[in-house]
């Protein structure tokens, strides 16, 4: 993929939304989310940072703090950190997304199962691997409820479980 001339692109599209839409407006704060998720495939998280928390900024300011949108932004701002290693921050924002989303989509959708996944990887790095173990287990489980017996994200958290198995101790 062609990050940098999506950026372009997208900053394209921020000044026209800005002269349109003013820089208050959902629609703006959703392209500085792409832009940031396009910094972030380069691996200038800091410049994804950026962008997502501008976008974080005004989603809640738009929606509300509480809104799904703002949960996902929360999420993004938690996946930059996980990336760049900033494990403590990531943590806060993905409790905090999880937090908002189970409001909205139940304690048993698939996109929660993310965010338990997510979690577990950050406490695997952090080598704790009885909370690694415990947030893979959880969404595990709610992809067993909620998705076909063969889907890929079900292999994958049998996987992450394995990681985890493979460094406990008896």
């Amino acid at each position: 993929a062609n990050y940098l001339s999506a950026i372009e692109s997208y900053q394209a599209c921020l000044k026209i939304q800005l002269n349109i839409l003013g820089p208050q407006h959902p629609d703006f704060a959703t392209t500085l989310k792409l832009i940031g998720g396009a910094h972030e495939e380069t691996g200038d998280y800091n410049a994804a940072l950026e962008n997502y928390e501008r976008g974080l900024i005004i989603t809640k300011e738009s929606l509300g703090p509480q809104h799904p949108a703002t949960g996902w932004c929360f999420f993004s701002i938690g996946r930059a950190l996980d990336r760049k290693g900033d494990y403590e921050k990531a943590l806060e924002n993905y409790n905090s997304s999880l937090d908002i989303l189970i409001t909205h989509l139940g304690p048993r959708h698939p996109e929660i199962a993310d965010i338990y996944n997510s979690l577990g990887l950050i406490w695997h790095k952090k080598e704790d691997f009885n909370n690694s173990y415990n947030f893979f287990k959880k969404g595990l489980d709610i992809r067993l409820e909620s998705l076909a017996q063969d889907h890929d994200a079900i292999a994958a958290s049998y996987n992450n479980l394995a990681m985890v198995f493979d460094r406990l101790k008896d």
